[in-house]
């Protein structure tokens, strides 16, 4: 029925939500939104998330077609692989970036000194 404009709309209906997330970060007045930390995880990983998730993907893709998987599971197994895109993108974070930004940050301003306040 509606053909090629299926990604059309679900290009814009994600572009609403991402607008809708903002405006609500925004004016978060009493919290963040519940049911959407896996969200707000997701975009606080981001960085670990990128490379990590091709490896993931083309791996979820094989296994796929090599079960010869009908369509009708193609969600169930996209939703796995979102998942394990945010735990491996967790796991590089956990042991890898956050340790590595520790060392660099300590090293780097190891001999750096505080201001000293002026009194009036």
């Amino acid at each position: 029925m509606l053909g090629n404009a299926v990604f059309l709309l679900l290009t814009f209906s994600t572009m609403w939500l991402v607008i809708s997330l903002q405006w609500g970060e925004q004016r978060r007045v009493r919290g963040p939104s519940p049911g959407l930390g896996w969200l707000r995880s997701m975009r606080r990983h981001r960085h670990e998330i990128y490379l990590p998730h091709m490896f993931v993907a083309f791996g979820g893709v094989a296994l796929f077609k090599s079960l010869d998987a009908r369509m009708r599971c193609g969600l169930l197994y996209y939703m796995a692989i979102v998942l394990l895109c945010w735990l491996l993108g967790v796991m590089v974070a956990r042991h890898f970036s956050v340790p590595c930004d520790r060392a660099l940050r300590k090293f780097l301003f190891m001999h750096e000194r505080l201001p000293m306040p002026h009194h009036m």
